[in-house]
């Protein structure tokens, strides 16, 4: 018997020694709770594909920026375009560790193609498209879906660091 076995049965067993309104009361909340759907995982305002070719070098760190976002309600769609490195290797464990992540494999079908596969799978109200080898600030993506709701723009562009090698 499991844990959340034994645990059933006391409670069970515990219910049968309340009294009979209390015990009438729970079965009452038992139903209501019965009839409740479960709520879906809430919709991402954001969604943010990331490009990433041979990109183990940099990955980590723009992985690393998009997590940090002071927005929480995003999710991450990293493609990996037909890497010969460990770089779907580095996207799983960020899949791993945080559920907004996603990894995607394809083959090395070029950026544009890559983007339009994770713009495909985007479940995002917003949309914003970033290479591997970029990092973010921490609160860009926050400003920028202001300012377009503030606007009414369809589109925003902003700056990004690029990471180079030395």
């Amino acid at each position: 018997m499991s844990g959340q076995q034994r645990v059933a049965a006391f409670a069970r067993r515990a219910v049968h020694q309340l009294p009979s309104p209390v015990q009438s009361g729970l079965r009452q909340l038992r139903r209501r709770l019965a009839r409740v759907p479960p709520q879906p995982m809430a919709m991402p305002l954001l969604s943010v594909v990331v490009v990433a070719t041979d990109a183990e070098s940099y990955l980590n760190e723009c992985l690393h920026s998009l997590r940090s976002q002071t927005i929480k309600r995003f999710e991450v769609l990293v493609v990996d375009n037909g890497s010969a490195d460990a770089t779907a290797a580095i996207a799983e464990q960020a899949a791993d560790k945080d559920p907004r992540f996603k990894v995607i494999r394809s083959p090395r079908l070029g950026v544009a193609a890559s983007r339009n596969a994770g713009a495909r799978q985007a479940r995002g109200t917003f949309l914003a498209f970033v290479d591997a080898t970029d990092t973010v600030p921490q609160s860009a993506y926050r400003t920028m879906i202001n300012m377009l709701r503030q606007t009414g723009s369809d589109f925003a562009a902003g700056s990004v660091r690029t990471v180079v090698r030395g």
